[in-house]
């Protein structure tokens, strides 16, 4: 399972098994997870400031992240 699908699972334990199945048959999801997790990763960079980045690119950030997760909480539930 790629990394990306471990931080949704962290993220959503209790679709665990939609998440599998979505993985397996939705290849926009998966294009979806990724993403996330590549925002998760610069998120967590910024703000261990190993990484800095302006405010407005973080705020960006930030306001796709939430985006993702809804867009994938809509598919979790579908």
């Amino acid at each position: 399972m790629p990394p990306s699908f471990q931080e949704l699972i962290g993220e959503f334990p209790e679709a665990f098994e939609r998440i599998l199945e979505l993985e397996s048959v939705d290849p926009d999801f998966v294009r979806l997870a990724r993403e996330y997790d590549s925002i998760n990763a610069a998120l967590q960079l910024f703000e261990t400031s190993i990484d800095p980045i302006s405010n407005t690119h973080h705020s960006d950030l930030r306001r796709r992240k939430t985006y993702l997760k809804q867009k994938i909480c809509t598919r979790l539930v579908a």
